[in-house]
């Protein structure tokens, strides 16, 4: 089969039709950003029952380095962070807009049933945030530690 030769190849010892292909070296989800906290965090209740904490974190974009920038393009992006652990859903009751933010996580694809279909979001997972300073004061305040 075409689909497990290239996974062979790639080092990847189940078929395309399992969905959980074992690990391999090549293979890696590690997002870190430091960004300013654009709205207050938000709880969501799931349908299942869990709590999930969405930040929106606008981190400033690097200048393009292999051409001019344009003139209208953007010069930051919001991102959407979650978590469902306790211990930082706890933590970010005191976060506010403009605290800046080390984020350390994995980048998923959510999905889940709407009123009108199957939704989609690409989201970074935090396992770990740390608060770095409050507006107006200085130096590093709090750790949110693992998740």
């Amino acid at each position: 089969m075409v689909v497990r030769a290239r996974n062979q190849a790639a080092g990847m010892s189940r078929t395309a039709t399992d969905p959980d292909p074992a690990p391999t070296s090549s293979s890696r989800n590690d997002v870190a950003l430091r960004g300013v906290l654009a709205v207050p965090p938000e709880l969501r209740e799931l349908a299942s029952g869990d709590t999930l904490l969405v930040l929106k974190l606008t981190v400033r974009r690097q200048p393009p380095t292999s051409r001019p920038a344009r003139p209208r393009e953007p010069r930051q992006d919001t991102l959407t962070c979650i978590t469902y652990a306790k211990a930082l859903i706890t933590r970010s009751a005191t976060w506010q807009p403009g605290d800046v933010l080390d984020v350390e996580g994995a980048l998923r694809r959510r999905v889940w049933r709407s009123p009108t279909g199957a939704a989609v979001a690409h989201e970074v997972e935090c396992h770990r945030v740390r608060k770095v300073r409050v507006p107006g004061a200085r130096g590093v305040v709090g750790d949110a530690g693992p998740a």
